[in-house]
């Protein structure tokens, strides 16, 4: 089965998701119950510990726009 590119019905459509996407507003974190202090503590340490070990890569280019 061969796709005609000119009967494409989604590529148009894309520049208006992402604007919708970027548009949508973060929720605001509250205070207590989003975020654990204790746990933050322990992911820097991990991170901190984890880019020694780690190995330049290719970006991937993923990101829109």
């Amino acid at each position: 089965m061969s796709t005609n590119p000119d009967d494409d019905r989604i590529t148009s459509k894309l520049p208006a998701l992402q604007f919708y996407q970027l548009s949508l507003a973060s929720p605001e974190p509250q205070p207590g119950i989003d975020f654990d202090k204790d746990a933050a503590a322990r992911g820097m340490n991990f991170q901190w510990k984890g880019q020694v070990q780690q190995l330049p890569s290719e970006p991937l280019w993923t990101e829109p726009g």
